[in-house]
């Protein structure tokens, strides 16, 4: 058996590029180059400006053989400001990303994969790095209203061979503590709870400290958007392996895509709507294909419009 590679997970090579630091030091203390701080322009502007430094670095004369020496920009959108965002005055924030000295974001020594991943947790955008090294920041990769795409696992009419339905209860948090600290120093908590798991599991508390975060809006924001991930133990990463003969191939549906998956097994009954995030195709020395498929739970506003499901 091997391995049919299509591309390689180029993304991994941006966690290890430094971001610039070009900003003065917040404290007053008068050191340069500690800090990269956001506090003007759009997400779009700022996801624009780390990538071309990054391309300008990747195709530096010394540097011409690197991996992501020809990566390229492709698309960048500005996300929208999630639900229930506020700034650090108290005001409700709506329509397009917009940084500003009441929402800020600050970074010291991190790399670009770092920054780019807080962007997109703060304003749930995804990015992605295709196989001809374009670079593309979105507010939503996929068909978000591919309903009609059923993975089943069952003694009957099944196009999946295999799953992996993980739990795992050890990372489970239903009251979450979000810590930062402003420019100033001052401490920052965001206590968020989820009182159907509290009532279900009993309390189980944590703390999450975001170094990055610098607004009291944002602090919420990120508590908020862990916390429906660690609440239950069936939030995790479900794990089907398609049967390439009766499946739905690839090309039906792709990464970002919301489907439905379906496992019946003695007394497994999983039935749910997943987003697809990651996939693996293996190839059978007999010519058969074997699609690996790894999906999460959609965000509340990531369903779109229902088709009714076949």
């Amino acid at each position: 058996m091997f391995i049919e590679v299509v591309a390689a997970e180029y993304e991994w090579y941006l966690n290890k590029i430094l971001i610039k630091r070009s900003s003065d030091d917040p404290t007053g203390l008068g050191q340069t180059g500690i800090y990269r701080i956001f506090k003007t322009g759009s997400m779009a502007d700022a996801v624009t400006a780390i990538i071309n430094e990054s391309i300008a670095t990747y195709n530096s004369p010394t540097n011409t053989s690197h991996p992501l020496s020809g990566m390229t920009l492709g698309t960048v959108e500005n996300p929208n400001f999630p639900p229930n965002m506020t700034d650090n005055s108290g005001a409700h924030l709506t329509g397009a990303w917009a940084f500003s000295n009441n929402l800020q974001l600050q970074y010291d020594f991190q790399s670009v994969l770092y920054v780019l991943k807080s962007f997109g947790i703060y304003s749930y955008a995804d990015f992605m790095l295709d196989q001809n090294l374009v670079f593309s920041f979105k507010k939503f990769i996929g068909n978000d209203r591919h309903y009609d795409v059923n993975f089943k696992f069952s003694k009957h009419n099944s196009n999946v061979i295999d799953y992996n339905l993980p739990r795992l209860g050890q990372r489970m948090v239903n009251s979450l503590y979000g810590i930062a600290t402003d420019t100033n120093g001052k401490v920052l908590n965001s206590p968020q709870t989820d009182q159907a798991s509290i009532t279900k599991y009993g309390l189980l508390q944590g703390v999450a400290a975001y170094a990055d975060v610098k607004d009291q809006g944002i602090l919420n924001a990120r508590a908020q958007a862990e916390l429906p991930l660690v609440a239950t133990p069936d939030e995790t990463n479900a794990i089907v392996v398609l049967d390439s003969n009766s499946a739905q191939q690839l090309g039906i549906w792709d990464i970002g895509d919301i489907v439905n998956i379906q496992v019946t097994n003695n007394g497994i009954d999983f039935n749910e709507i997943r987003r697809i995030v990651g996939m693996t195709v293996s190839l059978n020395d007999t010519g058969r294909e074997f699609t690996t498929i790894q999906s999460n739970v959609p965000l509340p506003f990531q369903y779109g419009s229902s088709t009714a499901s076949s």
